[in-house]
């Protein structure tokens, strides 16, 4: 079975990103996982070298978009997850639902739908922002997924706009973490 390579792109998430660390690494699913550290000033980059991780650091900030796309270009496998530096109750369960339906074939892309997301996000249906996702590594190879770097929130909102205009099939996962 293929495996995933998973991006974390952290900016001081030193308090953090252990916790997500500590599921990554041990989930039988990924096989890599690369952290892009994106101008931190506090710890995040000895926490995440603590781990069975490869670390990049970039001192200047370079914002999301632009970190993931850098960790796209050193991946290995063909199955990728995004996962937010941040996330609080993140389980091997989570990572399961969000890898399996693309792992397997079903879909092209997972997104991970907080549990606990606002009503707000719900009502102008952009839950579908968050940072959890799994993607087949093919489909982000579109350039207007990474033309907007500066604005927040873009690569996220980019990725649904491509996968829509290409016709690709994806699934919203339900997740504990948020």
């Amino acid at each position: 079975m293929n495996k995933v390579s998973a991006i974390i792109a952290a900016k001081n998430e030193g308090p953090r990103i252990g916790a997500v660390l500590d599921v990554l690494v041990k989930h039988p699913l990924v096989e890599e996982v690369i952290v892009m550290c994106n101008g931190c000033t506090d710890d995040t980059v000895s926490v995440a070298r603590s781990y069975n991780v490869r670390v990049y650091e970039d001192s200047r900030s370079i914002g999301k978009t632009m970190a993931v796309k850098r960790g796209l270009s050193l991946t290995k496998n063909d199955i990728i997850l995004l996962i937010d530096a941040d996330l609080r109750d993140l389980t091997s369960e989570d990572l399961i639902n969000l890898i399996m339906p693309v792992l397997t074939d079903q879909v092209d892309c997972t997104i991970s739908l907080w549990k606990n997301s606002t009503f707000i996000y719900k009502l102008l249906s952009i839950d579908h922002i968050s940072g959890g996702r799994t993607i087949k590594k093919g489909l982000l190879k579109d350039d207007e997924i990474w033309s907007k770097s500066h604005l927040s929130y873009s690569l996220e909102v980019l990725m649904n706009r491509s996968l829509l205009s290409r016709k690709k099939t994806f699934v919203s996962v339900r997740t504990d973490m948020h």
